[in-house]
């Protein structure tokens, strides 16, 4: 998840951070939470061995929703990964929809910086009901060793159920965006099925288990567990 992004890039999608969030008038709510993993997996892909710290720290307005994704990596001298994003709320109906922005970040607070490693990717998403429907896409934003293709997407199908107090989703994901942080990359799109099992313990303490099965011969079978706080 490393590409170099210019600066006017990066100025113009926090103008638009701010932009939205000035526009909407309703009263700003946070939230968050703080996940333990036993293993940090991302689409499918394993991105180190071992446990990883996560958490989210959000604010929503009205339609719009905002904030950072934080989680503890370890590659080399990199200790944290902080993704902010933006996500806005179109008026459908019933049929829920929206469209919004993440940036993949080793070193947020270091953006300006011309060789800080970033990328940043669009995405849309359509639910009703149980089912869902997310589309991702990841403009070419220069070159990088894992880079095959000038672009990556990723789309992912969703469902989900409850089962005697436990809350039960299965999602089916396929694109070059998972292909390329193989241990060998490809070019061609790969496949992986995800089900997860969760229990809430309180109100706010709850347990999940997420068994990510690789559909194509390159991608691994993993099995997960995560212990969230939610606030």
């Amino acid at each position: 998840m490393k590409r170099n992004v210019t600066k006017t890039s990066i100025i113009g999608i926090v103008l638009l951070l701010l932009m939205s969030a000035s526009v909407v008038s309703a009263a700003v709510e946070f939230s968050g939470d703080a996940t333990m993993v036993t293993t940090y997996v991302w689409r499918g892909v394993k991105q180190y061995s071992g446990p990883a710290m996560q958490g989210t720290a959000g604010f929503s307005a009205g339609a719009v929703s905002f904030g950072l994704w934080c989680s503890s990596v370890a590659f080399g001298d990199i200790e944290v990964e902080s993704d902010p994003y933006i996500e806005i709320a179109l008026p459908t109906g019933s049929v829920s929809t929206s469209i919004g922005a993440t940036i993949y970040t080793y070193d947020f607070f270091d953006t300006f910086n011309d060789d800080a490693d970033m990328e940043y990717e669009i995405f849309g998403t359509v639910g009703y009901g149980a089912v869902g429907l997310s589309a991702y896409f990841v403009p070419s934003q220069g070159s990088t060793e894992n880079n095959l293709n000038e672009s990556d997407y990723w789309v992912e199908v969703s469902g989900e159920t409850s089962l005697m107090g436990a809350d039960l989703s299965a999602v089916f994901g396929y694109g070059t965006y998972s292909s390329k942080w193989l241990a060998t990359p490809k070019e061609d799109a790969v496949s992986t099925l995800a089900l997860t099992a969760g229990k809430a313990v309180s109100d706010d303490i709850s347990v999940s288990w997420t068994y990510s099965l690789g559909l194509d011969d390159d991608m691994e079978n993993i099995l997960w567990m995560g212990f969230s706080y939610g606030f």
